[in-house]
């Protein structure tokens, strides 16, 4: 789990915050045979198309120019959705309470993914604690590939 912001993230977050958005997070992935920077922004009241769109075009031209980007890439900007992709260890810990997913690097007894309520977020010991099935588990935060929010839908 990252604690720090790349280089790239810290030409992202004030033009997203400039345009009154929260930066949530990015990755960058290939997909058939390209490169996607993915952006996630966030406002307190919901994404609209229109906030991805202006950010999308702000990010566009400051990273054509400071972005330092070497290969061809396709920009996106979305919400971070329901089921959230959680980046850091500061978003971790506003998920207390909450049911997650966590995929680790590499498995416990051949197990990687786990799913509970993370119950604490331990950060003199670099852990966070996940009730999964009435059982506490603790997980080293360096050990997480990803965590996502399990969305909770009521009808």
């Amino acid at each position: 789990m990252r604690q720090t912001y790349s280089g790239l993230e810290k030409i992202i977050i004030p033009v997203v915050e400039g345009l009154g958005c929260e930066f949530v997070g990015s990755e960058r992935v290939n997909q058939d045979q390209h490169q996607i920077l993915r952006v996630y922004i966030d406002k307190p009241d919901g994404i609209k198309l229109e906030d991805c769109q202006k950010v999308s075009s702000q990010l566009d031209a400051v990273l054509d120019v400071e972005g330092n980007i070497n290969e061809a890439y396709f920009l996106e900007v979305s919400s971070p959705g329901l089921d959230r992709k959680i980046f850091t260890v500061e978003q971790l810990e506003k998920q207390v309470g909450k049911k997650v997913k966590l995929k680790l690097n590499s498995g416990i007894d051949g197990r990687k993914k786990f799913s509970g309520v993370l119950k604490a977020i331990n950060v003199k010991d670099s852990s966070c604690t996940l009730d999964i099935d009435g059982t506490d588990v603790i997980f080293i935060l360096d050990t997480i590939d990803e965590a996502r929010l399990v969305p909770e839908i009521k009808f």
